[in-house]
């Protein structure tokens, strides 16, 4: 499982560029491989969720503390366009100490979603916790590409509840 200090210190984007390394060796399915397998188990614990607009908004305002910065997987792909993610809580605080976010109001945050609004959001945990906001770009998200080579792994729908409306 990723932690907050696995996010702080770098190490969380060092693993990433060994899975985008494995996910672009080739274009074939790695659904029922043993690297799919593998992928999906390691990838399990971050539990992302896509999020409407409403939700993402949501889960912000129930946040304690929040912050923007580069997508985690931005630094992977220099040559991709540009977006941010919201970091919640002592996720939020960790990557602010360590200079790879800002801390922001819960209303500048949820301002930061809407500035890349043809981004799908993404709720992931971190240290078991949903901490991550992220505005995926399809190209460059792990997860998206996990899903190209058939390894199905975002939620679409919270279980147990019906999508909240955008408000």
């Amino acid at each position: 499982m990723a932690t907050v200090d696995d996010y702080a210190s770098g190490k969380l984007l060092a693993e990433a560029r060994q899975v985008f390394s494995l996910l672009n060796a080739s274009d074939e399915s790695l659904a029922g491989s043993l690297q799919g397998k593998a992928l999906l188990e390691a990838t399990s614990a971050w539990d992302p969720m896509l999020l409407t607009p409403g939700e993402a908004a949501l889960a912000i305002r129930a946040s304690t503390h929040c912050a923007v910065g580069e997508r985690i997987c931005g630094p992977n792909h220099p040559h991709a366009p540009f977006a941010e993610a919201v970091f919640l809580d002592e996720l939020a605080e960790a990557l602010v100490a360590t200079r790879r976010a800002e801390m922001v109001t819960k209303e500048q945050a949820i301002a930061t979603l809407d500035k890349y609004k043809k981004n799908p959001k993404v709720m992931c945990k971190v240290s078991g916790k949903p901490m991550e906001l992220c505005c995926t770009s399809p190209d460059t998200c792990i997860y998206w590409n996990m899903e190209r080579r058939g390894l199905e792994c975002i939620q679409r729908k919270p279980s147990g509840r019906e999508p909240t409306p955008t408000p």
